[in-house]
């Protein structure tokens, strides 16, 4: 924390602001906003925090597996590129 002092208004000029330096924030790959409005979409009608770090943890998960296998077979393939054949052969697999 660090404090200065700053003239907002004539009145106050000796008021102290207190400042915060920001803390670093935990980045997740998927939004938190719209996974919470699929589970509302889907009948939930309050969702906590833990729930919502719970389900994109979980996609998040699953969706590097999926990543991960299709990679292999677009590269198997003599492929860069991962089309939407390579996902569609890991989620029938």
């Amino acid at each position: 924390m660090r404090f200065r002092t700053e003239p907002s208004h004539p009145k106050h000029l000796n008021t102290v602001f207190l400042t915060l330096k920001s803390m670093p924030r935990k980045s997740t790959t998927i939004p938190k906003a719209p996974l919470g409005r699929i589970l509302m979409n889907n009948g939930a009608h309050r969702v906590s925090k833990e729930a919502l770090k719970e389900f994109c943890d979980i996609l998040t998960e699953k969706s590097n597996v999926i990543c991960t296998q299709a990679l292999r077979i677009a590269k198997h393939a003599g492929r860069v590129t991962i089309h939407s054949e390579d996902i569609d052969l890991v989620i029938k697999k």
